[in-house]
């Protein structure tokens, strides 16, 4: 294997001009536009021509490459190991929006947590199997009549784009760091509908929702402080507007991904990974969904509602769900966010015994610690 040449944009990017962060962002945008009008027949992953798949269960995409089952970690059996049944309808490929959906529902039935595993964790947030399986068959209904409103199938053909197209993943000239030399990390690029892209956004092009409202008047307003926070809130809004009209210009259906209600999409989006969380997080899509339905003006009805009897307990855990949450952490960062880990955790237990809340103890408290004690 041979080292890619350049340098990380991570690490150029401090030192680059806001001149140069357009570039490298104009560059990286027009990139995107031309893998993704790339035309695809099927949806699945982008696999070399020899690769050793049963002539059923691929299609031919010329130039040395086929479009064969889906490699994600999402599609495999629990962990990271061998695909497991890869010649199952749950890994494709897939030639129809449809069975591309139903594949998405057969992955997240083959990842329920059961027996003993679904009730190994602290707060439960995983529910039981079978409540589990019943919300799947809801979100199955569910994202059968998504599937068939105008609004998404407009959105739902196969494209092809980088999972995780941010700037540790792209390498740049270090003489000329506009120049991109190299992009890694495809091993899970897949063919996907259009619309399970919309929400991302690479972190060049990446600005604060707060921010991001008053984009116009920040760009219109001569910059007239010469602060670090000024100058670097200006550079971000321009690349942010350097992507959004390229992306807009000549990708105008992931445009329009972009554009649609979120609350639309997240659950083709998450329910493939809700072994992670189960029932929980499933249960909030699908009650988000349904409180907006006629919002998205669904013509028929939505298939979940709440009964009032749960929604105390829904939100007692979603609560504690919220409460956890886990962050990236750099090599070069490890140790010490290790060490603040220890200190922080020992805080926190602290306040878990002196806590007047009834439902709050150790067990608990140590359950809603997002980082594990090492």
């Amino acid at each position: 294997m041979e080292h890619v040449p350049g340098i990380q944009l991570h690490t150029a990017w401090p030192t680059m001009s806001t001149h140069q962060h357009m570039l490298v962002t104009k560059t990286l945008a027009k990139l995107m536009v031309e893998i993704a009008r790339l035309k695809f027949p099927a949806y699945g992953s982008l696999c070399c021509a020899d690769a050793n798949i049963d002539s059923t269960n691929k299609v031919d995409f010329g130039n040395g490459y086929i479009i064969g089952p889906h490699c994600g970690p999402e599609y495999q059996g629990h962990g990271f190991g061998a695909l497991v049944q890869i010649m199952t309808e749950r890994w494709g490929l897939w030639n129809t929006f449809k069975d591309y959906v139903n594949g998405l529902l057969c992955a997240t039935r083959s990842r329920i947590h059961k027996g003993k595993e679904a009730r190994d964790d602290m707060l439960a947030r995983r529910g039981t199997e079978d409540e589990h399986s019943r919300l799947i068959d809801i979100a199955q209904l569910t994202m059968e009549r998504l599937s068939q409103d105008e609004q998404l199938t407009r959105i739902s053909d196969p494209m092809l784009l980088h999972w995780d197209l941010h700037k540790r993943n792209i390498y740049v000239s270090a003489e000329d760091p506009t120049h991109v030399t190299s992009i890694i990390d495809w091993q899970f690029t897949s063919i996907e509908p259009i619309f399970i892209y919309a929400n991302d956004t690479p972190d060049f092009a990446e600005i604060s929702n707060a921010l991001a409202a008053k984009d116009e008047e920040a760009l219109a307003t001569p910059c007239i402080s010469s602060t670090q926070d000024e100058h670097s809130r200006r550079d971000s809004l321009i690349c942010r507007k350097t992507f959004e009209v390229i992306i807009a210009a000549k990708l105008p259906r992931l445009a329009a991904a972009r554009a649609i209600d979120d609350t639309m999409l997240r659950l083709f989006r998450y329910c493939r990974s809700s072994h992670t969380s189960s029932d929980l997080v499933l249960r909030h899509e699908l009650l988000e969904l349904s409180r907006l339905w006629s919002e998205l003006n669904m013509s028929s009805s939505c298939p979940y509602q709440l009964l009032e009897i749960e929604s105390p307990e829904h939100a007692r855990q979603w609560n504690d769900f919220e409460t956890i949450s886990e962050e990236w952490v750099s090599p070069e960062s490890w140790q010490s966010a290790r060490n603040a880990n220890k200190v922080f955790l020992k805080q926190w237990m602290e306040v878990v015994r002196n806590s007047e809340d009834p439902d709050m103890n150790e067990v608990r408290g140590r359950g809603l610690w997002p980082w594990e004690e090492k």
